[in-house]
């Protein structure tokens, strides 16, 4: 189980220094998390239920991530979807619900690219942020 707030500091300023987006995050929340949601078959595209790792969510209250620490196995997982999460807080989340609504989440361009980029940077940040844990 991952809720070390030196982890979160740490990773907060690994994305600030290597994502060079405006980010609108004001906070981050470990949370015990929920069972499952729904997602789309990497291969089949079919509907299914999967475990939720993290979510960004836009409220008057801030802009929250929330990591759902009981569903992520290793730190590995846990950095990948800090970073999927601290992406969308550098995009436009009206035009994300607006795409969502159109088209759908299966293919969605902002989740695509928030996973990209997460893949891109978890390795280096697992090496980064090891040494300073």
């Amino acid at each position: 189980m991952i809720k070390s707030r030196k982890l979160i500091n740490q990773l907060k300023a690994f994305c600030k220094a290597a994502i060079p987006y405006h980010s609108a995050l004001t906070a981050v929340r470990n949370h015990p998390g929920t069972p499952c949601g729904i997602g789309f078959h990497e291969d089949t595209g079919e509907l299914i239920s999967c475990p939720i790792y993290g979510e960004y969510v836009e409220s008057p209250a801030g802009n929250i991530i929330y990591i759902y620490y009981n569903n992520i196995p290793d730190l590995e997982l846990y950095i990948n979807t800090f970073i999927h999460e601290y992406v969308h807080s550098t995009q436009d989340m009206d035009l994300y619900h607006d795409i969502a609504e159109e088209s759908g989440m299966k293919d969605h361009p902002y989740e695509t690219d928030a996973q990209y980029i997460a893949d891109q940077y978890t390795q280096i940040a697992l090496d980064t942020i090891k040494f300073k844990l």
